[in-house]
């Protein structure tokens, strides 16, 4: 309650909210002020997922035997060669949250899958 009750206030003195990361979202009308709490998860969730995509391609330039391929909702997809390990990759991505940037207090859940393809990877067979 008090995370929402800030956040419209702060986007009624300023028909703007901001991210996790500092992005702002304007809208254009304090009629919608309940949207300034949607606009700060969603632009969040998209903090995090750049972020957690940077590090993949951190890890890709220093590992040719990954390729990060592409992010599909909140996943990121990479390729790795047979028989490459990437427990370090898979654990840069977990601790994204731990960053001082993000400084959240709430875990967010992460799942590795892995498969021929987003679906199974995602779902299993």
């Amino acid at each position: 309650m008090k995370f929402r009750k800030r956040a419209i206030k702060l986007f009624s003195n300023t028909l703007f909210v901001k991210s996790i990361l500092g992005r702002k979202a304007r809208l254009d009308d304090q009629k919608y002020a309940y949207r300034a709490i949607s606009r700060i998860v969603q632009n969040s969730g998209g903090d995090h997922i750049k972020t957690c995509l940077l590090r993949a391609c951190e890890f890709e330039e220093a590992n040719p035997q990954v390729k990060v391929l592409l992010t599909i909702h909140d996943s990121v997809m990479w390729q790795r060669q047979t028989g490459f390990d990437t427990s370090e990759l898979v654990k840069a991505l977990e601790h994204v949250v731990e960053e001082p940037d993000f400084n959240l207090g709430i875990p967010i859940p992460f799942e590795v899958g892995t498969g021929l393809d987003w679906a199974t990877a995602s779902y299993g067979k």
